[in-house]
């Protein structure tokens, strides 16, 4: 029998329209504090990835603004290149953005 939540279950905030768990925990990642993810190691040093996605940081971001949109919130998504550290690993700090953060908004959602 249907019945009215009061609340959204945790079960469900990542989970697609189908029902299929997400790959990344978009709730927690968009929950407003601020996140420092790292990409995984490149093949040559490791086979396990050992990163918080799967790809490189520059093919992610988009994943990560596409994401934003589908969760309904505005995004702060920044890559600093692999370059800059000794692991070789690019970072990207990710951010829902509330207007008092005063940050840019980088996905397109329109309100």
């Amino acid at each position: 029998m249907a019945q009215t939540l009061e609340e959204m279950p945790n079960w469900a905030k990542d989970c697609d329209s189908l029902g299929r768990n997400s790959r990344y925990p978009w709730s927690e990642w968009f929950n407003g504090d601020t996140w420092l993810l790292a990409e995984p190691y490149a093949k040559s040093v490791s086979d396990v990835p050992h990163g918080d996605f799967d790809t490189q940081a520059r093919f992610f971001r988009h994943t990560v603004l596409r994401a934003a949109d589908r969760h309904n919130v505005d995004v702060f998504c920044v890559i600093h290149p692999a370059k800059e550290y000794e692991d070789g690993r690019a970072r990207m700090v990710v951010k829902a953005v509330q207007p008092e953060d005063g940050l840019p908004v980088h996905n397109a959602r329109r309100s």
